[in-house]
């Protein structure tokens, strides 16, 4: 009787297991999705960063006027979980987004997935962009394009211990990030 049970628990462990982990996998658009993006429009892009806040974090800190368009990154979010410091997203090839695609881009902005495939702290705000338009994913990344780079990169997050583990993120998401509402 007891073998028997053991078995039983051990078999529902591996099942639960095995489900936690399809559905907290990182998500990300398919390729052709991607290739049928519409072309940005860097003007229209500008509406979209400033009605997105994105120079409020991206922007050096106490930066001011012209100097907001040069996204070294930096302002600090003190969480219980650690110190997360906001990146350069400037199209530095080195410090920023500068080797990144479009397709890597929409990834992390619709699925909050970073380019090697996991994913983003929930520090960066992907759940509220993640019902962007293609189009206006693609206007925000021309006008990101169109900025001055900035080869200075951002300081590293400061996180403790256990908010290293990747693994809490993909079950959070799979609980928490709804993509599409029924």
């Amino acid at each position: 009787m007891f073998n028997r049970f053991t078995l039983v628990i051990f078999c529902a462990a591996v099942l639960g297991a095995a489900l936690a982990w399809v559905l907290s996998a990182p998500k990300m658009l398919p390729e052709q999705a991607i290739a049928q993006f519409p072309a940005g429009d860097a003007a229209a892009g500008e509406m979209v960063f400033w009605a997105g806040g994105c120079a409020s974090c991206h922007a050096r800190p106490k930066a001011d006027d012209e100097e907001k368009l040069k996204l070294a990154g930096g302002a600090e979010f003190d969480t219980p979980f650690g110190v997360f410091v906001a990146p350069n997203i400037s199209p530095d090839d080195e410090a920023g987004l500068g080797n990144w695609s479009l397709g890597d881009f929409a990834n992390a902005m619709i699925h909050g997935v970073r380019p090697d495939g996991a994913h983003y702290y929930p520090a960066f705000p992907y759940p509220s962009y993640n019902k962007m338009s293609h189009k206006d994913v693609a206007n925000l990344w021309a006008f990101l394009q169109s900025l001055p780079k900035v080869a200075e990169p951002a300081p590293a997050h400061r996180v403790g211990f256990r908010s290293t583990f990747a693994a809490h993120l993909d079950y959070g998401n799979c609980c928490l990030f709804v993509t599409k509402w029924w």
